[in-house]
């Protein structure tokens, strides 16, 4: 059985349906930001420029670190 039409005549988007990407993108967001960009960041460091293994670690990290203190004091006020 089809689902009911909604108040404007659409049927409701199921949960395959296209109007779910813009929240999946934004769900995939703080992943990327958080564990994407310090891996390639590593990465970067480490092969391309020849960067000791722990200044590499201690490099990338600086980014999230930033973003969870920000994080922290933007939940305390």
């Amino acid at each position: 059985m089809a689902p009911a039409p909604g108040p404007h005549g659409q049927t409701p988007a199921g949960p395959g349906s296209a109007d779910n990407r813009p929240d999946i993108a934004a769900a995939l967001r703080p992943l990327l930001i958080d564990v994407g960009i310090p891996v390639g960041t590593y990465y970067l460091l480490r092969n391309a420029f020849g960067v000791s293994l722990w200044l590499s670690l201690a490099l990338s990290s600086i980014g999230p670190a930033v973003r969870a203190i920000a994080g922290l004091v933007a939940s305390g006020s």
